[in-house]
C-alpha cells in the first residue's frame, strides 16, 4: 500500500475509532450489555487497524528513507568521479583515488580498479578493457575494451 492510502486508511481508523468511543459513552445504560459488548469488539477491530496501518505507514517511510539515503550516495560519488580522457580517478580531498575503469563506471556505476599488469599498460580484470599510458608525455588512450586480445605483452 503506497504512503497517501495508508495514511487515509490511519485516519478512517482513527475517526471510526472516535466515533465508537462516543456511541459507547452515549450508551444508555439501560439497553443490555451484549450491546456494549458488541461496540467495545468493535472499537478493538478499529483500533488494531488502525496500528496495522500505521506499520505500514511505518514502513513505506522507512523504505523512502533508503532509497533516498542511495540516490544521495550515487549524487555524491558521480560528483567524486574525474574523467582523464581514459581513466576516472575519484577524488576524496586532496587526494585521488584510482585508476578505475571507465567501461565499467560508465555502463554500470561500478568503481572496478585498474590493475598495472605491465609498464605503462593498465588492465580491467572485470570487464577485460586494457589501457596504454604513454610515459613520456602522462597522456593515456584506450587500447581495447570488451574484444578478444590476440596479442598479449606477457605472451613470448
Amino acid at each position: 500500500m503506497d504512503p497517501v492510502t495508508t495514511t487515509v486508511a490511519v485516519m478512517t481508523g482513527v475517526t471510526q475509532a472516535i466515533n465508537i468511543t462516543k456511541t459507547l459513552k452515549e450508551l444508555d445504560l439501560k439497553l443490555n450489555e451484549a450491546e456494549g459488548k458488541l461496540k467495545l469488539a468493535d472499537l478493538y477491530i478499529a483500533l488494531s487497524d488502525v496500528k496495522m496501518n500505521v506499520a505500514d505507514l511505518k514502513a513505506a517511510i522507512l523504505d523512502k528513507d533508503d532509497e533516498i539515503k542511495q540516490l544521495k550516495e550515487q549524487l555524491q560519488l558521480q560528483d567524486e568521479m574525474q574523467y582523464n580522457g581514459v581513466f576516472y580517478f575519484r577524488a576524496l580531498g586532496e587526494k585521488k583515488d584510482g585508476p578505475f575503469c571507465a567501461q565499467c563506471f560508465d555502463s554500470e556505476k561500478k568503481l572496478i580498479r585498474l590493475h598495472n599488469y605491465m609498464s605503462g599498460w593498465w588492465e580491467c580484470k572485470t570487464c577485460d578493457s586494457r589501457y596504454e599510458e604513454d610515459v613520456n608525455s602522462g597522456a593515456q588512450r584506450r587500447a581495447n575494451t570488451r574484444v578478444a586480445i590476440d596479442y598479449d605483452p606477457l605472451d613470448y
